[in-house]
């Protein structure tokens, strides 16, 4: 099967690209002997064969968990904010998580700030989360 990945190098560059392999546990074996930590892996669909059954649009909690670590290793790496929204974005499987940060993108574009731009959303950021991001634009310590 083939994958694709998105991820980075011990000096925290970021790489994506495809990998061919029996299974996912074998890819990513495969992709961490290269030295890579893997923030994404999934299996590449052929374009005729449509999206997966098991995609989702509901957003839960422990997907806006992995969006904020992988959000997070994207910006140390020096990743800018649109450019790695755009990257998640692309990567994940969940409609729903896609169409939020293709709008939050959207709002960024147009100038809101990105804790704005998240608040448009309860159902998948609470006010805390909205509050805490807002703390890091104004120290200028979003990490």
């Amino acid at each position: 099967m083939e994958y694709e990945y998105i991820g980075y190098t011990s000096d925290r560059q970021v790489v994506k690209g495809r990998v061919t392999a029996d299974n996912e546990k074998s890819a990513g074996e495969m992709l961490a002997r290269q030295g890579y930590q893997i923030l994404n892996l999934k299996v590449v669909t052929p374009f005729l064969t449509g999206t997966p059954s098991f995609v989702s649009s509901r957003v839960g909690q422990g997907e806006i968990v992995m969006f904020s670590r992988q959000l997070a290793l994207l910006l140390e790496s020096g990743v800018g904010i649109v450019q790695g929204l755009e990257l998640l974005r692309v990567q994940t499987t969940n409609k729903g998580l896609a169409n939020m940060l293709a709008t939050v993108v959207a709002d960024l574009r147009a100038g809101l700030p990105f804790s704005v731009a998240l608040e448009k959303h309860p159902s998948a950021f609470n006010r805390m989360y909205c509050k805490i991001i807002a703390v890091g634009e104004q120290t200028g310590q979003l990490e």
